[in-house]
């Protein structure tokens, strides 16, 4: 039975638990190509991370990151778990930690209707109308509209630049400092 890159990244990404920022790799001894390093981002839930994975044969290639329900193509996930300070302060250094071209791959495809949201907020933003009207072309092609980075999810995604108290807000959540 052939195992996929997934069920390998899978496999390492739970065969222990990774703290903050520490890299496990990927492959046996001599070939350990690809690290993950777990990013905790609670926000979302308690428990929330995104696994960034890269290439160390490689660098100069983009890094990938899997960010579940914590960010969104022009979006971030619901507060459940937690507050909107916490949230923030997440995101930020989410931001600060993976690099701008690192191509993100959310959990869902809710891309369209979270950049019609991000127009009617910021209606003078022109990449949030840019890629607004990229994701309806693709989407009716029936084209995924994923993955995004993070240097364009920094040009129109609200959800980055907000203060906590505006991230309650959109998130519809009491402010609790």
């Amino acid at each position: 039975m052939r195992v996929t890159a997934a069920r390998r990244l899978a496999r390492a990404a739970t065969a222990r638990r990774l703290s903050r920022d520490q890299p496990s790799s990927i492959g046996s001894r001599a070939r350990r190509r690809l690290t993950v390093r777990g990013h905790s981002v609670p926000g979302h839930t308690r428990g929330s991370m995104v696994y960034e994975v890269f290439s160390r044969a490689a660098p100069e290639a983009p890094s990938i990151a899997f960010t579940g329900d914590t960010l969104f193509c022009g979006g971030c996930g619901a507060l459940f778990e937690c507050s909107s300070n916490t949230l923030h302060n997440s995101l930020g250094a989410l931001t600060q930690r993976l690099k701008p071209e690192t191509l993100l791959y959310p959990g869902h495809e809710y891309s369209e209707m979270l950049m019609r949201m991000a127009v009617r907020r910021e209606p003078s933003n022109e990449a949030a109308k840019a890629k607004l009207a990229q994701v309806r072309s693709m989407r009716s092609r029936r084209e995924p509209s994923l993955p995004t980075t993070l240097r364009d999810e920094l040009n129109y995604n609200v959800y980055l630049s907000a203060s906590p108290q505006q991230l309650a807000e959109m998130c519809g959540a009491a402010y609790d400092d």
